[in-house]
């Protein structure tokens, strides 16, 4: 579940960076503005992040089932 946690993380800095940037740009504030672009910069990058590893995860998990499936047709259990 860690995973979902990471994605979870990652859309809620997306969210807080859009606003940060749509706020900085209505009221003039550049810093503000740059700032909730690099946010949102980040959960995307944290989001990529999960996903790979989602990914990864799951090639692992039907490895690992093949190479069972494999030795238990082999050995006859």
């Amino acid at each position: 579940m860690e995973n979902q946690a990471n994605k979870a993380s990652a859309k809620v800095d997306q969210a807080t960076g859009n606003v940060k940037d749509n706020v900085g740009g209505a009221v003039g504030n550049d810093e503000m503005q740059a700032r909730g672009k690099a946010q949102h910069a980040e959960g995307e990058v944290e989001e990529m992040t999960a996903n790979v590893e989602h990914f990864f995860k799951g090639i692992k998990d039907k490895t690992e089932g093949a190479l069972k499936g494999l030795v238990n047709s082999i050995t006859g259990k």
